[in-house]
């Protein structure tokens, strides 16, 4: 009887760390398209860059499930924050050769809708950017 509830276990569990592999998928499209739209309109500089202050951002969960913790690690897409959280998977890469802070932020906050829509009693997710 017991090994039937930990093969139920092990298959809830694998049935979630799929639903999270979609969810990081969808983060990546979202934060790509994001960052594509931004800079149509992005004011820049003579060189070609975009006129921001430069810096960066991520994905960050505050009080995550154990469930999201534990998929996120076994898809290797997770990291403690000092004390403010967890980082989730790096959506900034879809920034690509700009240092403005306001691209990051906003590929950032695109992958993070995905997450609060999809794990609503999940954790508390949200964008952290950051000046260099």
């Amino acid at each position: 009887m017991a090994r039937l509830g930990a093969q139920a276990r092990e298959a809830e569990a694998s049935a979630f760390q799929a639903l999270v592999k979609e969810a990081l998928e969808a983060g990546h499209i979202a934060a790509g398209a994001a960052f594509a739209e931004f800079v149509k309109a992005a004011e820049r500089n003579p060189d070609g860059k975009i006129v921001d202050i430069f810096g960066g951002a991520w994905v960050a969960v505050h009080k995550p499930s154990y469930r999201l913790r534990k998929a996120l690690a076994a898809l290797g897409e997770i990291e403690k924050w000092e004390r403010r959280g967890w980082v989730i998977s790096n959506f900034s890469r879809h920034v690509i050769r700009e240092q403005s802070v306001t691209a990051h932020r906003v590929a950032c906050e695109a992958a993070c809708m995905v997450f609060r829509k999809r794990f609503t009693d999940d954790g508390e997710f949200f964008t952290h950017s950051f000046r260099d």
